[in-house]
C-alpha cells in the first residue's frame, strides 16, 4: 500500500519550480492498494490441494465481510503484454471481467459463469488477507509427463456479480512431480529407489526447486504423508487420470496392491526437510501382506520394499484423500522399470555366428547376459555350466542392425564421418508431430537407414534459448524440452516424406504455445541421443 499526496501545480517557497519539493505536496488524497496473490507452496501439483492468500494492501484494504470471490482462469496469452487479464481494474477490456473459470480447475465447486462464483469459496472476513483453502487443479499430460502450466488468479472483493469489480491479483504455476533418484537415508529405508526388475526398492516423489520465494528456497510442495500410490502398466503411455481412479494394478508387484480402486497400499511418508515423500519407507500402514484397513495402526519398518516382477513403463498414480472419488486421482509421471521382457525364446544353428537380440525396457550398451546350461540354474548363483564349446570368433562391429545406436557410436567414424552424429534441429511438422534432424547423411553408405518406424529414441541435452540470444517470436521453453527429453524414450513415427538425405524424422509430440505458435529452438543445438529398435 502507498499513501498518495497531491501537488496542485504549487511551489511552497515561491522560488523553485512547482511540485519539485516535498513541501509542494499539500494534499493527502488516499491510498494506493496493491493486491497480491500468494500460493501456499512453491510447487502446486495436479490433484493436490493448495491454498491461496490474497493480500489486501496490508492496511485493511479488503471489505470486512464474506462477499469476496476468487476464480482461477486460463492465461490469456503467453506474451504478458497481450494477456488481457493483466489489464488494470479500471480498464473496460480487462480479461478478468469476462473470463470463465478454467476448465482445469478441479475443486471445490466454484464458478458457473464469469461473475457467478460460489459463496462457499470465499476468503473469510479478515481485512488484511483473504485465505482460499484446499483448492485443486487437474492434470494435463503430454508424452507421458505432466506439463507445467500457468494460470491467472482473478479476485473480487464484493458485489461480484458486477463484472467491473473483478481484477487480476497474481498467477499460480501448476508443476510436474519428479521421481527422486537419490536413495533414501538409512533411517528411512534399507533399500535403494525402485528402478530394476526383481530388485526391491522404494518409490520417492518430489519436485524441482524453482524461484518462488518460499521458506525453503523454492522447494516446498504439498505432497503429504498418508497419500496413496497406484502403479499401472503403461508401455504405450495411454493411462489417463480416469484410469488411475478406476483400475487396479497388475499382478506383478510384491508389497503393492489395491483392495479396491480407491484403497491402495503402501501409503506415503513425508520427509519435511527434503520435501520428499517415500512409499514403503520407515512408516506405513498395516496390511501390506494382504489386507489394508482404515483402522490399521501406523507401523515402523524399514525392511519392506516394492518389488516389480515385469519390466516396463508404469504410470505413477497419486491420491491424497477421498480416493474413492475417481476425480481425486492424478497420473503424475512414468516410472521406468529396467529389464528384459520375460519368456523370450531363440533358435539358432550350430557353427554359424548369430546376433542375440533381447527385447526389454531401459536396456543399454553396458548391459550383459549370462548363459546357463540348465533351466534349473538360478541367474544369481555360481552354478557350474558345461558350455565348454561355446566360443566367440572375430570382431563384432555394431552397424545399424544393432539394437542400440547413439550419437557417439563408433559406426560414424567407420563410415568416414567427422565427429559424432548429433541431433542438430527440432522443428514443427505441420502441427501434426515434431521433426528432428541429424547431422550425418547415411544414405548411399551401404548400410540401413538411420532408424525405422517403431524404434525408440531417448533424447538429451536439447538447447533452449531461454536468454533470448536470438530474436525468436516464440522461443522454446523448459516445458518443451521436458516433453521430448523423457527418460523412457519416444517412438519414431517415420522419415519425412520429402527428405532425400535420411536425416529428418518425425516423433509424436506436438509442441506449441498457448496461442498456437510453434516454438523455435537454439541455433547451436548439438543434442545427444540413443536409439533402440527392440
Amino acid at each position: 500500500n502507498y499513501w498518495l499526496c497531491y501537488c496542485p501545480g504549487f511551489s511552497a517557497d515561491g522560488s523553485g519550480a512547482a511540485c519539485t519539493d516535498k513541501g509542494d505536496f499539500l494534499q493527502s488524497v488516499g491510498l494506493l492498494l496493491i493486491f497480491n496473490a500468494q500460493q501456499s507452496v512453491a510447487s502446486i501439483l495436479p490433484a493436490v490441494s493448495f491454498n491461496i492468500m490474497v493480500e489486501c494492501g496490508k492496511v485493511n484494504g479488503c471489505a470486512y465481510n464474506y462477499e469476496n470471490r476468487i476464480k482461477i482462469v486460463d492465461r490469456g496469452h503467453w506474451r504478458p503484454s497481450d494477456n488481457k487479464n493483466n489489464r488494470p481494474v479500471w480498464d473496460a477490456t480487462s480479461g478478468c471481467r469476462t473470463a470463465f473459470q478454467s476448465a482445469h480447475y478441479l475443486s471445490p465447486p466454484n464458478c458457473v459463469g464469469p461473475n457467478d462464483c460460489s459463496s462457499a469459496v470465499n476468503g473469510g472476513e479478515h481485512r488484511d488477507e483473504k485465505y482460499f483453502n484446499n483448492l485443486k487443479m487437474d492434470n494435463e499430460i503430454v508424452e507421458g509427463i505432466t506439463i507445467n502450466r500457468e494460470f491467472d488468479v482473478c479476485y473480487c472483493d464484493e458485489n461480484c456479480t458486477t463484472a467491473s469489480n473483478w481484477f487480476k491479483v497474481g498467477t499460480i504455476n501448476v508443476t510436474r512431480v519428479k521421481l527422486v533418484t537419490e536413495n533414501p537415508a538409512r533411517e528411512e529405508s534399507e533399500h535403494a529407489v525402485l528402478a530394476v526388475v526383481n530388485k526391491p526398492g522404494v518409490l520417492r516423489l518430489g519436485t524441482e526447486p524453482n524461484d518462488y520465494p518460499d521458506t525453503k528456497g523454492g522447494v516446498t510442495n504439498s505432497l503429504k504423508s498418508g497419500a496413496q500410490i497406484k502403479l499401472l502398466l503403461d508401455d504405450f503411455k495411454t493411462v489417463t487420470d480416469a484410469d488411475c481412479g478406476s483400475k487396479l494394478p497388475p499382478n506383478t508387484f510384491v508389497n503393492h496392491n489395491c483392495i479396491t480402486p480407491g484403497e491402495c497400499y503402501p501409503l506415503s511418508w513425508r520427509n519435511d526437510s527434503a520435501q520428499v515423500i517415500t512409499f514403503n519407507a520407515k512408516y506405513y500402514y498395516g496390511g501390506l501382506l494382504g489386507s489394508a484397513n482404515d483402522n490399521d495402526v501406523l507401523i515402523q519398518d524399514s525392511t519392506l520394499a516394492i518389488t516389480v516382477t515385469r519390466a516396463g513403463l508404469y504410470a505413477v498414480c497419486y491420491c491424497e484423500d477421498s480416493c474413492d472419488d475417481t476425480t481425486n486421482w492424478a497420473r503424475l509421471t512414468l516410472l521406468q522399470i529396467k529389464g528384459p521382457t520375460p519368456g523370450q525364446t531363440w533358435y539358432y544353428q550350430t557353427n554359424i555366428p548369430f546376433d542375440l537380440v533381447i527385447k526389454g525396457t531401459g536396456l543399454s550398451s553396458d548391459n550383459r547376459i549370462r548363459i546357463l546350461a540348465s533351466e534349473d540354474a538360478a541367474c544369481d548363483n555360481d552354478y557350474e555350466n558345461n558350455w565348454f564349446d561355446l566360443r566367440t570368433h572375430g570382431e563384432y562391429v555394431p552397424f545399424f542392425n544393432a539394437s542400440v545406436l547413439g550419437h557417439d557410436s563408433p559406426i560414424w567414424q567407420k563410415l568416414g564421418f567427422e565427429g559424432h552424429n548429433y541431433m542438430i534441429h527440432v522443428n514443427d511438422y505441420f502441427k501434426q508431430a515434431t521433426e528432428i534432424t541429424f547431422r550425418h547423411d547415411v544414405r548411399g553408405r551401404g548400410v540401413q537407414t538411420l532408424m525405422k518406424p517403431g524404434d525408440m529414441i531417448v533424447i538429451s541435452n536439447l538447447s533452449v534459448d531461454l536468454d533470448s540470444v536470438h530474436p525468436y517470436l516464440s522461443p522454446a521453453s523448459d516445458d518443451h524440452r521436458a516433453m521430448i527429453e523423457v527418460p523412457w524414450g519416444i517412438v519414431v513415427e517415420g522419415n519425412v516424406w520429402d527428405d532425400p538425405t535420411g536425416t529428418r524424422w518425425t516423433i509424436p509430440p506436438i509442441l506449441s504455445h498457448a496461442d498456437g505458435n510453434s516454438p523455435t529452438w537454439s541455433r547451436s543445438m548439438l543434442a545427444t541421443w540413443r536409439r533402440t529398435n527392440e
